[in-house]
Order: structure tokens, then sequence, then C-alpha cells
């Protein structure tokens, strides 16, 4: 068994992913990192305690030539990492220049502890048929990648697609049961994240959730805010990942639990992490851009991590219902959301 949930409230669970490189207690968020210019520093990460982080095999194939590197000697990081396999770029691009096969193989011999297949992602902006293609496509490489991935130990995700297409989500969610994948994972919302469309998203999480094998993790790509992170564990996610906390800093953005506000409008830091215990706000925008950059970024990563430390402790006392309910008055479009988990309770 590589996922073990000991602890359930509604539908999400407190469980530990096992891969070669540790364990990850869920819910747990994988921050994107940059395999040239990561800042904050790996270092930093580890301090404030994330156990893994996500970067992109694509990326790192292309700077190494395609040439096999151990990726945690040339990260020098022991703990595990999760890669994409270029979906993003997919959906951004059109098209990546490896296939399906190349990119699993390589994820496979460097040697990542979580690998994602190269799928299709359906976005925002497809048409109904097209998109019906891509979870056609989705499935097929996912098939495609079997033969190569079965005798290995590590964790292999099948994204989901389809969305925000209800009916091919189902369709995508129903098939992948016939596919002996350890993980799976829901792609294309970060249009949806950035509109504050977080009902939809929501909704999405819950149907595939109640169509996928239950006792598999799901993960949620692009899910970077801790607004939004209680409700889609409570209808049934597991992992996210985001370059949120780093996105954010760079346009000086300040993340707090109910929403996020630009530093020049602070005069002072509603936080009592290591960085807004040093700084003051206007310390902060006194100094000079990267470094600013970096300390925001870090006081983000510390939002993120107190947001998954306090959903686990909701979970706990059986308080998770309460704390939806709390969050829902803080924010309109948290509202709609809690109103999309009313509407599933009693499968909850």
């Amino acid at each position: 068994m590589y996922f073990e949930p000991r602890e359930y409230e509604l539908a999400g669970r407190i469980g530990k992913l096992r891969t070669r490189h540790g364990v990850i207690e869920t819910p747990f968020l994988f921050p994107v990192v940059d395999p040239v210019r990561q800042a904050p520093g790996l270092n930093v990460l580890h301090e404030i305690g994330y156990d893994g982080f996500i970067t992109n095999a694509y990326l790192f194939y292309k700077r190494n030539n395609g040439a096999v590197r151990s990726i945690h000697q040339a990260l020098n990081w022991s703990k595990p990492i999760m890669t994409d396999s270029g979906g993003y770029q997919v959906l951004v691009y059109g098209d990546v220049e490896v296939d399906n096969k190349t990119i699993v193989e390589y994820e496979k011999n460097i040697g990542v502890d979580i690998g994602v297949i190269l799928d299709v992602p359906t976005g925002s902006k497809m048409t109904w048929e097209e998109a019906l293609k891509a979870v056609r496509e989705t499935y097929r490489r996912a098939a495609e990648a079997l033969p190569l991935i079965m005798d290995s130990d590590q964790v292999w995700v099948l994204p989901i697609q389809g969305s925000p297409y209800k009916d091919l989500l189902v369709r995508s969610s129903i098939q992948a049961w016939r596919l002996p994948y350890q993980m799976y994972a829901i792609g294309s919302p970060t249009l949806l994240l950035e509109k504050y469309e977080y009902r939809v998203i929501v909704e999405l999480t819950a149907l595939a959730k109640l169509h996928l094998p239950p006792d598999r993790p799901l993960h949620v790509f692009g899910v970077g805010h801790p607004m939004i992170i209680p409700f889609l564990v409570a209808v049934g996610a597991d992992f996210f990942d985001s370059a949120s906390y780093i996105l954010y800093a760079r346009d000086g953005r300040y993340m707090t639990e109910t929403g996020t506000k630009n530093i020049s409008d602070l005069t002072y830091l509603p936080c009592n992490c290591p960085v807004c215990s040093r700084y003051s706000a206007e310390e902060l925008k006194e100094l000079g851009s990267r470094e600013r950059e970096e300390l925001l970024a870090t006081h983000n990563l510390h939002v993120l991590m107190k947001e998954l430390r306090n959903v686990k402790q909701h979970k706990r006392e059986g308080r998770l219902w309460e704390l939806l309910e709390y969050r829902s008055k803080s924010h309109p479009s948290l509202r709609r959301a809690f109103h999309v988990v009313r509407k599933y309770r009693d499968i909850l």
C-alpha cells in the first residue's frame, strides 16, 4: 500500500503517502520549485515544514539535453520530489517537444518519487468536442505508459481531465478505475482560481471524488491559496501544488487566510511568522525588490503551511464543517463554495 488514510472528517482524511524518500502526511501542498532559479531556497522550504515539492520534468529534461541525472542529487534534496510531465506547457503552448513515453521513461530514470504522465489538459477554452478528444487521448497515454511503470516502486499519477464539462470529468473519473494508478489528479483549474470561481472547482472535485476509487489519494493541480484549501479538503482532496507563493510575491502580494493584500496597502502585518515578526510593513516596502520578493514568498509559504495544519487540527477535532461555515463569511466566493459543499452534505 502506498496510501494509508487514517482519520476521516466529511470526505477529507488525514493520511500517509509512502514514497521512496519518505512519508508525506495529507492534506499537503507541494510548492512548485524552479530547478535553476529557486527562491527562497530549498532549505527554507524544509525549515517551514514542507516534506516535498514539485518541479517540472520537461524543463529538467530540456536543461539537461535529455541526459539522465538523479534529480535528488541535482537539486540536493533528500525528501520526496514530485514532477509534472509538461502538461502545463501543453496547456499554455499547445504542445511540447517530447512524447508521452519519452517523458515518462525520463521521470522514471531520474528517480522521482511521484510522476505524472504527459496528459492533455482541457483548460477552459476548449469546446466540448475538443475536451472529449483530450479526455480520450489522456486515457490512451495512461494505458500506453503502463508497461513502462508497472515494475517501478514510484507513485504514478493519472490526471482526470474534462473540466469544466462535468459529464466529461465524470467519464474520465469512471475510466480511471480500469487502470492501476496509485494516485489521481484533477487538471486545468488555474483560470478558474484566478477568477475566484471556487464553487466550480469545489463541485468538480466533489464529482471526481464520487466516481474515483476511494482508497487512493486525489491531487488538485494549481491550487495555492489558503482560502480554498479547507473547502477542497472537505470534498475529498488530499494534495495540492502551486507556485502562487512566489508569483504573488513578485507582484507584492501578501497572503492571508481570507484573501490577498498588496504590501503597499498595509500599515501593519497581520501575522507572526518569522518574516512578519522581524520586519514591519514599512521596512518591507523599503527593501530592494528581490529581497522583498523572497521575504514575501517565505511569508506566503508560512501562511499555506499554517492553513494545512489548521485544517488537520479541525479534522482531528471533528470541527471541519465549523471551519467552513466560519470561512464562508469572509468572502463571497467562499460563501458560494460553501453552498456547493452543502449540496453534497448527505454524501459527505
